[in-house]
């Protein structure tokens, strides 16, 4: 079993026991008083901590207020099973309970994105490491364990780049590539300064533009820092890009129109992707360039490239 097929094993056992309650055999008594449906933006708080102040890029998900909306869920619960090709894996991953999911990405040089997942819930830590461990050994993976700054990381190990496993605290576990979730561990500057925006939203996130990743994008992002996106209701994500002028706005508007046009033009026989691309629309202003799509298209769009 390589790296792939243990970081399914892994969302299925966490994700799907640990915290989405469909295991209770996995959930500690104090899983109880962890309440998923807190609002957004005190979860968001009590996760912040832990996200990497190197981290490039993040999705934040509250996973408890899309299961409310029809018009959403049923393209995430499809997503999920395409990630996990697994029906079982797909079962368990039922998303019961879920209070809060993040996405974090890292990207280094002449790399591809390197990527770890946070997940807030409660954790009998005992009971799932043991299972980790006996899964992990009844398919031939050897796990190393490793103490970074205090906290002790689960490795498996000879694959490239390094898997890894780890309980952040009380109600946050991570998972994902080792570099980025010793990011996670390491203590954050006391005078840092938050830089997330929308933490109300259901969905919401940043892409940082920093120089590494401006390299491959044209002329029109050499002065652009960031790119903010939210989804307040699950149905419509805006995204913002901040400009220094209209001009700017307006150069960025005219590239992506392009992009958008071209895939347009490759994709006309294909339903799906024609629907997600309709629904995007850019509009400029002097603050910078306004995105508009349909969020169920686009997850499902997404949902197809698995």
């Amino acid at each position: 079993m390589g790296r792939w097929e243990t970081i399914k094993t892994v969302l299925a056992i966490v994700l799907g026991m640990a915290v989405l309650g469909t295991g209770a055999y996995f959930l500690n008594k104090a899983f109880l008083q962890y309440n998923p449906s807190k609002p957004t933006a005190a979860k968001v708080r009590a996760m912040e901590r832990w996200i990497p102040e190197k981290a490039d890029a993040i999705v934040i998900a509250d996973v408890h207020q899309l299961r409310s909306e029809p018009a959403v869920f049923p393209h995430m619960s499809d997503l999920i099973k395409k990630i996990t090709k697994d029906q079982a894996s797909a079962d368990a991953m039922s998303l019961e309970r879920t209070g809060l999911v993040a996405l974090i990405a890292e990207f280094k040089e002449q790399q591809k994105p390197m990527l770890a997942y946070i997940m807030q819930g409660h954790f009998d830590r005992d009971t799932l490491i043991a299972t980790l461990k006996k899964v992990a050994a009844e398919n031939g993976l050897p796990m190393e364990e490793h103490v970074v700054a205090g906290t002790m990381l689960y490795t498996e190990k000879g694959h490239q780049p390094e898997f890894a496993f780890t309980f952040l605290d009380g109600e946050h576990a991570a998972f994902g590539n080792r570099t980025v979730l010793e990011d996670m561990i390491v203590p954050r500057d006391p005078q840092h300064k938050s830089t997330l925006a929308n933490t109300e939203s259901w969905v919401f996130g940043h892409v940082y533009l920093r120089d590494r990743l401006k390299k491959g994008l044209p002329p029109q992002f050499a002065d652009l820092t960031e790119v903010q996106f939210a989804s307040k209701d699950g149905k419509a994500v805006e995204a913002f890009i901040p400009s220094t002028s209209l001009l700017q706005a307006q150069a960025v508007e005219l590239f992506l129109s392009g992009a958008r046009a071209w895939m347009t033009l490759q994709n006309q026989e294909d339903a799906v992707s024609m629907q997600a691309l309709n629904t995007i629309v850019f509009q400029s202003d002097g603050a910078g360039l306004h995105a508009h799509a349909d969020l169920p298209a686009l997850i499902e769009l997404l949902r197809r490239q698995f």
